[in-house]
């Protein structure tokens, strides 16, 4: 009797730690649901679209269809252009150095120098406008505290907007804002990769002594830009730095 009892509480308390497991399980998925549904709320309707359109640009650089990599830069870079206090953004900065990365890349595996030199061509305009973005957007916000960044903005979020129709604009602008301190820390590191990629340019164009200033710029900007150092070292005729393995398996942030 004894034993029948025994295994009846152990079933009895299998199923209660199955149910409270259950539960628990079920409040994860309606928390994360919640959460990621208030982001995507908070997101600026304007360009949300931009952001959907990265995850397919990502898919399309790790394919290497350039065609197509340009055409989705492209419609970015569109959607972007609408808004005004989006013209001449961090964002846009990043737009352009992708599609200097993408032009830069065509002119590496290049077998015919003519066309070579016509893709290093565009990769130098589309660096050097991306540049330009990023200076000029560190100038405005760089320097900038969240209630100033607050202030700054706030003017674009017009409430009779259709586009904002049944949003939170305290929510969107927060959000922006949030975007902006993120980008506050990050455009260093993304002018580090513009020079570093103008550098190879002017490198592969024959100007090495150009190219080593524009890769010392960059680590001056980001000291851990390993493809700078190594274009560095390859210009001077020093041996290539490796990443340790520590870094390998714990990268920092990638070019």
């Amino acid at each position: 009797m004894q034993e029948k009892e025994r295994k009846y509480t152990d079933r009895k308390g299998t199923k209660t730690v199955i149910a409270v497991m259950t539960v628990l399980v079920l409040f994860g998925i309606l928390i994360a649901y919640l959460y990621y549904n208030k982001i995507n709320r908070s997101e600026d309707p304007r360009v949300i679209m931009a952001k959907v359109k990265y995850g397919d640009y990502n898919q399309l650089v790790v394919k290497n269809d350039f065609d197509a990599v340009f055409k989705t830069l492209d419609t970015i870079e569109q959607i972007y252009l609408r808004c005004e206090d989006y013209k001449n953004s961090y964002e846009m900065g990043v737009v352009q150095n992708n599609k200097a990365a993408a032009w830069l890349t065509l002119a590496l595996i290049e077998k015919d120098d003519s066309v070579k030199f016509s893709y290093l061509d565009s990769a130098k305009q589309y660096t050097e406008k991306g540049i330009e973005i990023f200076i000029n957007w560190q100038k405005d916000f760089q320097t900038l505290e969240r209630n100033d960044i607050i202030i700054k903005i706030s003017g674009f979020y017009d409430p009779n907007d259709s586009a904002f129709k049944n949003l939170n604009l305290v929510d969107i602008i927060n959000k922006r804002t949030d975007d902006i301190i993120k980008a506050q820390t990050e455009t260093n590191r993304r002018l580090s990769v513009a020079y570093t990629n103008l550098a190879t340019i002017f490198r592969h164009s024959g100007d090495y002594e150009k190219a080593i200033l524009l890769n010392k710029k960059a680590l001056g900007l980001w000291p851990d830009n390993l493809t700078a150092k190594n274009n560095i070292n390859i210009l001077l005729g020093r041996p290539i730095e490796e990443r340790t393995a520590i870094e390998k398996l714990f990268p920092k942030d990638s070019d």
